[in-house]
């Protein structure tokens, strides 16, 4: 036994060549949006893993999947790696329809074994999520792999397939450390992390979940240490969220569940939708994580590094309580004596703690954050009530009623509230409501070719958000398969028009085939020159 996960290692084939020029990595990538989970028929799961639960609903993001046709492996023994450097893409040697981006640090080399961090895109956008946590990566000294084949939203779920392609290719050609493997994921690839990191316990050392919560039937009481001595094996969570994700609570609620578990955590919020987080947030996720291992280790933590993330955290407690963010400052300073305590400078965020933890104000925005979130479960809970009914009977979804039963009106009235939190808290839910209309239940009735209710939810997504571009990419869906071929030309001119970045979704939209001959679509979708 050499301790690597078993069923996907491999020997190691031929040493690899590292160069020490830079290769410049690509961005450019439109913006990620819109979302909502469900649940499919589970497949098989992991190749070590039997009966791993798969197959999330997640997220919605107006992207094409790369093309992976023609790509040729690179052998183990002939590829040339830098260090300190993104290398865009590397094709796995056993699959060839599997390909990664890759991070070494500038310090790496094969006399030791290195954390590796694996990171899962739900659009397979490989560069740009691993630059989300590069700077991280090389002040702690992680590997970084992330995958192009990772997939949410699809009807067959790739994420099994593509972790194990990746993984005995990085296992054959790098010194991964098997005991400190981390994983990352965004919204329907955040749930897929916490799966494999159950099924891999004692070589997941940690997991960065973003946008989302557990998947179906999961809880992180399979993560926990042991009831009686200490941990069989490190884990930590760090989580996070944007304020106005429509899956923030969800987010949140994770807290109480980590904390009765016993398994260390940091969630972090920012100013923003369902996306990944800011590069500056990566970057504090693999720190942070690198600090808890040292800590479980019993290892002396680095002094200068410690205290970097005590001052960095403790400034920001401090600033949010100034502006008056009273809650989010008393979880950032929290998080510090909580997981940190044993770190130099944190006394200073102990006496945020101990000064707000006798706060009217406090107190107040809880209990005001309490009923906004249970008035989003309320609407959530009856747009549900109303898809079940929709099921039976089309009408159920006409506009005006909608409008009615689920009062739109008001919860427009909370998305321009001059209150920071009623004013997130709306947008939160109209976006709920939005993606389920805009975008799950069109998809789900035009592959049932049940055209009809496709058009029933898209006049709802059209009420809660006239003129969206994401109305008009999916009704150019419905209407190409209902074959009202100038009325899906239309509505693609819409959107691509209103946001570039659904030419690319649309060049690998399957739904669109049958107007992609149509010359004003081959004009709309060339790609840029």
């Amino acid at each position: 036994m050499d301790g690597r996960p078993r069923g996907v290692v491999g020997e190691r084939r031929g040493k690899v060549r590292r160069a020490r020029t830079a290769l410049k990595g690509t961005n450019g990538h439109a913006p990620c949006r819109a979302a909502s989970t469900a649940t499919r028929p589970a497949r098989r799961g992991v190749a070590w893993c039997a009966g791993l639960r798969r197959g999330w609903l997640a997220t919605l993001l107006a992207l094409s999947p790369p093309d992976v046709r023609g790509q040729t492996p690179q052998p183990p023994d002939e590829l040339v790696v830098p260090t300190g450097a993104v290398v865009e893409r590397i094709v796995t040697a056993a699959h060839p329809d599997q390909s990664y981006a890759l991070y070494l640090p500038a310090a790496y080399e094969e006399t030791r074994t290195w954390p590796t961090l694996f990171v899962m895109d739900p659009r397979g956008r490989a560069p740009m999520a691993l630059d989300i946590f590069r700077a991280g990566a090389e002040a702690s000294g992680w590997i970084v792999v992330s995958a192009y084949g990772t997939r949410s939203d699809e009807p067959e779920d790739p994420n099994a397939d593509a972790f194990n392609a990746l993984f005995a290719d990085v296992q054959s050609r790098f010194q991964v450390d098997a005991g400190r493997l981390y994983l990352a994921g965004f919204s329907g690839t955040a749930r897929v992390a916490w799966s494999f990191a159950s099924q891999l316990r004692g070589h997941v050392a940690g997991v960065i979940g973003v946008g989302a919560g557990l998947p179906p039937g999961m809880t992180v009481f399979e993560l926990a240490p042991p009831t009686e001595g200490e941990p069989d094996a490190a884990f930590a969570f760090f989580g996070g969220t944007g304020r106005l994700d429509f899956n923030y609570e969800e987010v949140r609620d994770l807290e109480q569940q980590l904390a009765l578990a016993r398994i260390p955590y940091w969630i972090e919020t920012w100013d923003g939708p369902h996306s990944w987080p800011p590069e500056e947030v990566g970057r504090r996720a693999v720190e942070w994580l690198d600090l808890q291992w040292s800590r479980w280790r019993g290892d002396t933590v680095p002094h200068e590094r410690a205290a970097e993330v005590v001052r960095g955290a403790t400034q920001r407690a401090a600033g949010l309580e100034e502006e008056g963010d009273l809650i989010e400052a008393w979880r950032v300073a929290t998080d510090v004596t909580r997981t940190l305590g044993d770190a130099a400078g944190t006394g200073e965020a102990g006496r945020i703690v101990d000064r707000l933890a006798g706060d009217r104000r406090l107190e107040a925005q809880r209990a005001a954050a309490d009923r906004l979130a249970r008035a989003q479960r309320e609407i959530e809970e009856h747009m549900w009530g109303l898809l079940l009914e929709f099921r039976a009977d089309p009408a159920a979804l006409a506009p005006e009623r909608v409008s009615r039963e689920l009062d739109i009106q008001t919860l427009l009235g909370r998305v321009g509230s001059g209150d920071p939190r009623t004013a997130a808290s709306g947008r939160r839910t109209l976006e709920t409501l939005f993606v389920q209309f805009s975008f799950y239940q069109p998809r789900e009735w035009a592959r049932a070719r049940d055209f009809e209710r496709a058009r029933a939810a898209l006049a709802v997504a059209d009420l809660l958000e006239p003129g969206s571009p994401r109305v008009c990419y999916q009704r150019a869906v419905v209407e190409a398969g209902a074959g009202a071929l100038d009325d899906a030309v239309e509505a693609l001119t819409c959107a691509v028009g209103a946001a570039p970045g659904f030419a690319a979704a649309a060049r690998a939209e399957p739904l669109l085939d049958p107007i992609r001959d149509d010359p004003r679509v081959r004009a709309l979708l060339a790609p840029p020159r």
